[in-house]
């Protein structure tokens, strides 16, 4: 299913995701950028729809002059929550290109579900840089993540903003995939929340810290199937914040929920649950998976 591009006033836009809110209409609006612009966008939601967690969707965009598929562009989305007292954004992949020409693939990491008393999300897709660069902007409906799978915990820094489990700055592990039986790996994304939530970080050796000069010179991610960590099993950087673990070794059965317990060590430096110096439970979070 394709959702088309419909350019509303904001008023307008707002009235209708609280109609999406109670259930009635799923039509995605989008606005764009003026009739002149050169290119078409169109939103294609996944299969499963936005929820909390890891959303994919995919922009299939056209050159407006011929209809033709739009090929090797330059884009990234900015997704921002508007809340009565905040305004926060999201983390997101970075956008490929399909084998479909023109189709490119996107995710967000969704902390929190849109609707009335909520909020709602607006999703910023730039295509190009500097003063050529042109946008879509579009409002997905977010629902909340479903079954009783983990989908994202939070860690805090001794050296991190606040240091409480109050912080904005913080470290946010989502879910990033299905595990299955035979492959045993358990996908895991990583970023730094910054500037007010405003900005998220994928984490990996050599990014960039906010409001210091330094880098990220070291990770440490571990899992372990107890919370005593006596044989850990250490993570791999697959790239942009992506983190791999291989969890075979744990013997995980198909439809069986388990628990796995997640350590995280940036620059040498403990991330706990609260924020402060490691003591006892606040070493680790518990990520509950059900391999399929």
């Amino acid at each position: 299913m394709k959702t088309t591009i419909h350019a509303l006033p904001r008023a307008a836009l707002v009235a209708l995701l609280a109609l999406a809110a109670c259930g009635k209409t799923k039509t995605e609006y989008v606005e764009v950028t003026a009739p002149e612009s050169t290119y078409l966008v169109e939103v294609l939601p996944g299969m499963m729809g936005a929820a909390v967690g890891k959303s994919e969707f995919q922009l299939r965009v056209r050159n407006r002059a011929d209809s033709t598929p739009a090929s090797g562009l330059t884009i990234s989305i900015k997704p921002v929550m508007y809340m009565a007292d905040m305004n926060h954004s999201a983390p997101a992949d970075v956008v490929t290109e399909s084998s479909e020409p023109g189709t490119y693939d996107c995710a967000i990491y969704f902390q929190m579900m849109s609707g009335v008393g909520m909020g709602y999300w607006e999703v910023t897709a730039t295509i190009g840089t500097g003063a050529a660069a042109e946008t879509a902007v579009f409002y997905p409906s977010v629902g909340m993540a479903m079954g009783t799978d983990t989908v994202r915990k939070n860690l805090w820094g001794v050296s991190d903003v606040g240091s409480t489990a109050t912080a904005t700055t913080k470290y946010v592990l989502f879910a990033d995939g299905p595990l299955t039986e035979a492959e045993g790996q358990l996908h895991l994304h990583l970023s730094r929340a910054e500037d007010m939530m405003m900005t998220f970080r994928p984490v990996h050796v050599g990014a960039a810290l906010a409001g210091t000069t330094g880098t990220v010179t070291s990770v440490s991610l571990t899992a372990s199937a107890t919370a005593t960590f006596t044989t850990p099993i250490a993570a791999t950087d697959a790239g942009h914040g992506h983190w791999t673990l291989d969890l075979s070794s744990l013997e995980l059965a198909a439809g069986a929920q388990t628990t796995v317990y997640l350590e995280l060590q940036v620059n040498g430096e403990d991330k706990t649950t609260d924020g402060l110096v490691v003591s006892g439970t606040n070493a680790y979070v518990d990520f509950k998976v059900t391999p399929r």
